[in-house]
């Protein structure tokens, strides 16, 4: 039989770094939303779907609009982990 554990740890960010970690969470929930609305959109025209791939290539275009450059402040794994949650 095998015995599994588990710990658990309650952090306590500093100011700076809970800036930084609401920062990180609001561009991810901002590209979560703004992918799953064009999914459906693309569904409801198309048919189909569109998959990670094509998610994650448009968010590399998202990230170079003018009006969407502070998306670059954020770390691009945390961004592309909330397009892996969406699929």
């Amino acid at each position: 039989m095998q015995i599994r554990k588990a710990y658990r740890y309650r952090i306590y960010p500093t100011n700076d770094q809970k800036a930084e970690l609401n920062k990180q969470f609001g561009h991810a929930r901002f590209v979560y939303n703004y992918h799953r609305a064009k999914r459906e959109q693309v569904y409801q025209d198309d048919g189909k779907g569109m998959t990670y791939c094509q998610t994650t290539n448009d968010l590399v275009q998202l990230k170079k609009l003018p009006d969407l450059i502070w998306l670059k402040e954020a770390d691009s794994q945390v961004l592309q982990q909330s397009l892996k949650d969406l699929d």
